[in-house]
């Protein structure tokens, strides 16, 4: 929605929104690796692979507090509700999320926390104790589900692709 919002207030004629692979980008074309623009798009996902990596680099009985603070950060980006006014034991429904907040949150923290969200899952109300706490232990569970492989869109099989669906 952010980009739609920001396309909106341009005058371009045709746009496109399609998913890029930073790391492969930046590997395959150098030049376009020192790019202004590239470092910009590249701090971003840096950011959200940071998020994850202190989450689990934490200390087992801090885990869901720094899930919960991640969950509140992208709540209150998605619903446009100031942090401070989020109560983590509240329905996302609380804060006005319908299926399009839903769908941009559960991207956001699809691609932050490396889990698979489903969209009428948060529809249905839950708080953010109660998905930090399922987060939590999806990702706990990661090292027995690394072996496990997962269909791409064209239905090959990708090794070592992990995917933890709540």
């Amino acid at each position: 929605l952010d980009l739609l919002d920001r396309l909106l207030a341009e005058e371009a004629a045709e746009v496109a929104a399609l998913p890029i692979d930073l790391e492969t980008l930046g590997r395959e074309f150098p030049a376009l690796a020192r790019s202004p623009l590239f470092r910009h798009l590249a701090s971003g996902a840096e950011a959200r692979a940071r998020a994850l990596d202190e989450i689990l680099s934490a200390p087992a009985d801090e885990r869901r507090a720094r899930i919960e603070g991640f969950l509140a950060r992208e709540v209150a980006r998605t619903t446009m509700v100031p942090e401070a006014d989020l109560d983590p034991a509240a329905p996302l429904t609380r804060y006005g999320l319908d299926s399009l907040m839903a769908l941009e949150l559960r991207n956001r923290v699809g691609a932050g926390l490396d889990v698979e969200l489903s969209t009428l899952s948060l529809l249905a109300g839950p708080s953010m104790e109660d998905l930090a706490a399922r987060i939590e232990e999806a990702l706990s569970t990661r090292a027995v589900l690394s072996s496990v492989t997962a269909p791409d869109d064209d239905g090959s099989a990708e090794t070592g692709r992990e995917v933890l669906t709540l």
